[in-house]
Formats: C-alpha cells, structure tokens, sequence
C-alpha cells in the first residue's frame, strides 16, 4: 500500500495536498513537526514551514513560494503549483509531466508514469545531470569531465546514453535528444 506524508506546519495548504492525493494514494497523512517523522513511501515537504526529511527511504518532494530549487533538492515544486504537476511529480499518474522522467535520489531511480526504473550511479548521475540542465543540450566533454571525473575514454559518454535511452524509451516517445556538435539534452515536456 503506498503512503505519503505531507510535512507542513500550514494545515489548509497540507488539507489542500492530503485532499489533491486522496484519489491516487490510500494512504495520505500529514505530519506537523510534533512527535518521530513517520515512514512514508513518499513525503512532501513544504520548506515554508519545515525541514525536509535527510533520514528517509522514500521519495522527498519539496515545495516552497517564491524561491529558487534549493541546493540538493532534485523534486521541487513551487508554488503554488497545479495539483497534476504534484501528483505527476510523485509518479502517481501519467498526467501534465509524467512524460519526462524524474530522479528518485532515494533509490537510485527514475520515475516515469507511475514506474520506477532502477538505475546504476553512473546512470543516475548521468540522468541527473541532464534533468538539472532543464532540456539544454550538454557537451559530451562536459558529461565525461563531470560524472567520470575525466578519467577513461569519453565514448564511455555514448555508452551509457545508450542505456539510459534503452531504460526509459521502452514505451517508444523519445526523451533524450542528442545534436551533432552540442551533445545531449533530456526532454523535459511533451512538444519540448
């Protein structure tokens, strides 16, 4: 049975997320910073008025009004946000977003229409990286300096888009572009 804890202090804004899930999840729950944070498969974490959780197994989605990602946060939403882009963000349905995969730092992991894709470092770094780019293309040079510190060949680079693309075009759309002479980029939006 999936479960997610909605952490705020702002008990309308988590009534909001807990009523926006209610239909997608049969366990929805909301944790007000009193007491031991409870084990959820997926936590939503509003930074307005909590910390996000560091000791967890499961997904962290974090929100906040007017601000910028924080650093080392890899779902972020912020608001206010439509209730698709949440649902989708946490893989629940294959709504708004769900057509570009997102990362799943707990586990290593893409998260794509609901499924979770398993994915080793090298995978994960390497698909973070182009998440983090938001669908500008990075050079090959750049990809092999960055997630292989540049040791080894730089056709290691192909290689392991050649898996990423094997793992997450199984359904046949398309989510990684590759350009002659500018390298790659992840689409992140349908039509991008």
């Amino acid at each position: 049975m999936l479960s997610v804890c909605i952490l705020s202090r702002d008990l309308p804004f988590a009534r909001f997320v807990q009523l926006e899930l209610a239909d997608h999840v049969p366990g929805v729950f909301i944790w007000d910073g009193e007491g031991a944070l409870p084990q959820a498969d997926a936590y939503v974490a509003d930074l307005d008025t909590c910390a996000a959780p560091t000791d967890t197994n499961g997904i962290v989605l974090c929100c906040g009004w007017g601000r910028e990602r924080p650093e080392g946060v890899a779902l972020w939403v912020e608001r206010p946000f439509r209730p698709a882009r949440l649902r989708a963000l946490l893989g629940l349905t294959a709504d708004d977003v769900t057509e570009c995969p997102v990362p799943c730092p707990a586990h290593r992991s893409v998260l794509l229409a609901g499924r979770e894709i398993p994915l080793s470092d090298c995978e994960f770094r390497l698909f973070c990286l182009l998440y983090e780019a938001n669908g500008a293309f990075l050079s090959r040079e750049y990809l092999h300096r960055t997630v292989w510190n540049g040791e080894g060949e730089e056709g290691v680079v192909n290689v392991y888009i050649h898996y990423l693309r094997r793992k997450l075009e199984t359904d046949g759309h398309t989510r990684l572009r590759s350009a002659r002479g500018r390298g790659y980029a992840l689409i992140r939006e349908e039509g991008q």
